[in-house]
């Protein structure tokens, strides 16, 4: 059933009471207290929290841009060539230690020092023997 709209006769009963009843209520003072703490309430109610856009507005470019000034200044320090010196020694000593473990570990281990002996040793069985009683 489609209800009728406000202005159709079946209604105008119930508007002209309502408009009655309306006229009847002593309509009270203006004060502007009163409106300027509804006002602070009702903004109170309606804030939103921050986002997170606002908490980190000033601290985000501030850290990009720290960020882009070290990339600037750790790339123009890379092309200087200096990067490709310190490689270079740290290379070659790496090699130097790896050539001097190769030669000393040449010696195999012996079983009480190497983790894995027991794993290699081949298992044993246990015995189905009875041992005698005495």
């Amino acid at each position: 059933m489609p209800v009728p709209p406000p202005e159709s006769p079946e209604h105008a009963a119930l508007i002209a009471a309502l408009r009655r009843d309306a006229a009847r209520v002593p309509q009270p003072e203006f004060d502007p207290h009163l409106h300027g703490a509804v006002c602070q309430r009702l903004a109170a109610l309606t804030e939103t929290p921050p986002t997170w856009w606002s908490t980190w507005r000033w601290p985000a470019p501030v850290a990009l841009t720290l960020l882009l000034a070290s990339l600037a200044i750790w790339s123009s320090r890379a092309q200087q060539g200096g990067a490709a010196e310190e490689l270079a020694y740290v290379l070659a000593e790496s090699r130097q230690a790896v050539t001097k473990m190769s030669a000393r570990s040449s010696a195999a281990l012996s079983a009480w020092e190497s983790p894995t002996a027991s794993l290699l040793s081949p298992p044993r069985q246990p015995s189905l023997q009875p041992t005698p009683q005495l």
